[in-house]
């Protein structure tokens, strides 16, 4: 008999990674993510269910609106048949997703408890610390002035004011020093649902993976070359090179574990971030329990074979991964790389030619090249690129190396729509 499965949440470029036919399928999600979908694929689905919420980039749009999620659920099991798991595979959906599943009595593996640590930026580092895993200086926003501005007196780097339950660098802001951060609170309204953090730094890396029954299935440690935040509100490219290095990879998968067991997470996939300083000592950043965003999952399924996003569902439906082996990517003896290239607007405008398409190295096995007229900046999106390209090679300098000749040399030619 099948399994009905329900998914809060949807985006088109995951709908291969459901199992459609060994399940029915049902999926809450909003209007705008709801008309993405192509006839054929809306008519995989055994329902449908429109929740009420805007298409924007706060994500936490959905679990505010968990009465309706929880409502529209019935509606899908009226529909087709009692809903025997659910799966939410996105950062917005984690939470909510963790939630329904407790109310409606459903074996889940990943507690409302753990999906709320893995969404607050706060609270993870809280629990964290309370495990000995180093975290940067913090404060919420909530506590009261007098202890923010003693922070804040008390830091000599930079200050990061981020949201705590928000990703992609949504809302961050960096203040080159202690005064700037101060200055800024003493004009604007204390701004709630934040934090102040000591700015680290150091390399940003990355670890993704699937862990089941406390075991790591799959592993996979990279850096990134430069920030989510600078391609967000600057104009660096997003770009991440797996690492190579065998003793890095190894020391990689014992702190990954340290914070995964510190949480409670224990059979999910994971988006781990940390600073790693010339010590070779990390500094935890932050951590989803999903898979990332950008260029990692496709990556990793196109690179290495693992379907990452496939994972994430078997594990929130309650079956066995399809990684049978454990492995990690410092057995393939390959390094690969994901490069997003940024817009040159965050005005409307429409494409009208290329440069550097010719220089393209040949390490790059695929790529998304928007067509001549695509529009851009229409809407909502996580990660705008002006390209996406996949490469791969024999050492991750030599990856490396490639991406910097793309960034260099590709450019696109957009045309501003007039006001």
């Amino acid at each position: 008999m099948k399994k009905h499965i329900l998914h809060i949440g949807y985006h088109p470029a995951f709908h291969g990674s459901i199992d459609f036919e060994n399940n029915n399928v049902s999926v809450i999600t909003h209007q705008f993510l709801a008309d993405l979908m192509s006839p054929a694929s809306r008519r995989e689905f055994s329902s449908v269910q429109i929740l009420d919420v805007p298409h924007n980039m706060n994500l936490d749009e959905y679990n505010s609106a968990f009465a309706q999620i929880r409502s529209l659920a019935n509606k899908a099991a009226e529909q087709v048949a009692p809903i025997d798991a659910v799966v939410g595979l996105y950062e917005h959906v984690t939470l909510p997703a963790a939630r329904l599943r407790e109310e409606l009595g459903i074996q889940g593996k990943t507690s409302s408890r753990s999906a709320r640590l893995c969404r607050d930026k706060v609270l993870m580092k809280q629990e964290l610390e309370k495990h000995g895993v180093k975290v940067p200086r913090y404060i919420d926003v909530e506590e009261s002035s007098e202890s923010i501005l003693k922070f804040l007196n008390s830091l000599e780097s930079k200050v990061v004011l981020k949201p705590k339950s928000q990703a992609a660098s949504e809302g961050v802001k960096i203040f080159e020093n202690k005064s700037e951060a101060i200055a800024y609170l003493e004009n604007n309204s204390k701004p709630l649902g934040f934090e102040f953090e000591e700015f680290i730094e150091g390399q940003i890396l990355h670890f993704d993976g699937v862990i089941r029954n406390g075991e790591l299935r799959f592993f996979s440690a990279s850096k990134y070359l430069d920030s989510c935040f600078g391609f967000v509100y600057g104009d660096s490219a997003l770009c991440s090179v797996t690492l190579d290095s065998k003793e890095l990879i190894e020391s990689a998968k014992s702190y990954t574990l340290r914070v995964l067991n510190a949480l409670s997470l224990s059979d999910s996939v994971f988006h781990l971030e940390a600073f790693l300083n010339e010590k070779q000592e990390f500094t935890f950043l932050e951590i989803g329990n999903r898979f990332g965003g950008a260029g990692v999952a496709p990556l990793l399924n196109k690179a290495f074979g693992v379907d990452i996003v496939k994972e994430a569902i078997l594990a929130e439906s309650g079956e066995e991964s399809a990684v049978k082996i454990p492995s990690d990517i410092g057995e393939s003896d390959l390094a690969a790389a994901w490069l997003y290239t940024p817009l040159p607007t965050k005005k409307p405008a429409v494409l009208r030619g290329y440069v550097g398409t010719d220089k393209i190295p040949s390490s790059v096995f695929f790529s998304e090249i928007p067509n001549i007229s695509q529009r851009f900046n229409d809407y909502a999106m996580a990660f705008p690129a002006s390209g996406k390209f996949f490469l791969k090679g024999s050492t991750s300098e030599m990856v490396q190396l490639d991406c910097l000749k793309i960034i260099k040399n590709y450019k696109i030619i957009l045309q501003e729509e007039e006001k």
